[in-house]
């Protein structure tokens, strides 16, 4: 299993038992996770896209 399918699980598990454990609303989980994607799409474009970089598959 690769490790970005895993990381994935795990966030998604972590996310939902803050909110059922009354941690965090789901608004605050949404918006964490939209910024965090947002974040990673940005750092994606600027690491690979101006700087040539290879992303490495693990």
């Amino acid at each position: 299993m690769p490790a970005g399918v895993f990381l994935l699980v795990l966030g998604v598990g972590l996310a939902v038992i803050r909110v059922v454990g009354g941690v965090h609303f789901i608004k605050d989980v949404v918006a964490g996770a939209l910024m965090a994607i947002l974040i990673g799409v940005i750092c994606f474009w600027f690491f690979c896209g101006v700087f040539g970089l290879i992303m490495l598959p693990f």
